[in-house]
């Protein structure tokens, strides 16, 4: 096996406090240990990204933005955004590696004070739930869009078009980001 673009996706409901707020979207995010993920997940194949697109893509950057593995800074972010006692629902997939993934996320936010409860469902289960803006609090999903190629556009489409699945739930087709990168990705 070598690296590739199957990525394991963060999603939160922005619509539900207290997922609007950046600070808590980045604790949750900060709880996670990727390395042990990927190595309880996938026998430790693979990389933690750095960037939308692997090291070995011609376009690869590294992202400015990182949001490494410190449960220290998750804690006291979430105290800076006022939030205690904190109860997640986070909907899965019950594809192989990405069931199991999700029992690492859940024991990074009970270690940092966050009640995790686990929702994997059958990939047609979990979509039919997803398509219906079912208000859970936030939800993982794996995708590959290297099996069509390795063109970063496409990438990037695959995940950020406004005929992805999740946009409609989180509310990111409807951004002034999104429609910056819509329009350069069409230029």
């Amino acid at each position: 096996g070598v690296d590739s673009m199957n990525l394991l996706g963060l999603v939160f409901n922005t619509n539900k406090a207290p997922f609007n707020d950046k600070r808590v979207r980045q604790a949750l995010r900060m709880a996670i240990d990727t390395q042990k993920l990927i190595d309880v997940a996938s026998a430790g194949k693979g990389t933690p990204s750095t960037s939308f697109l692997h090291t070995k893509s011609p376009e690869y950057h590294k992202a400015a933005t990182q949001y490494a593995y410190n449960p220290d800074k998750a804690k006291a972010l979430l105290a800076e955004a006022g939030v205690k006692n904190l109860s997640v629902t986070l909907l899965s997939t019950n594809i192989s590696w990405t069931k199991v993934a999700v029992n690492t996320i859940k024991e990074g936010w009970d270690a940092v004070g966050v009640s995790t409860t686990l929702d994997v469902e059958e990939t047609a289960a979990f979509n039919s739930k997803v398509a219906a803006g079912e208000p859970v609090d936030a939800l993982t999903f794996s995708g590959n869009p290297n099996q069509f190629g390795a063109d970063a556009d496409l990438n990037i489409r695959w995940f950020y078009s406004n005929s992805n699945t999740f946009l409609p739930w989180n509310k990111w087709g409807e951004t002034a980001e999104f429609k910056a990168l819509d329009a350069q990705l069409n230029a």
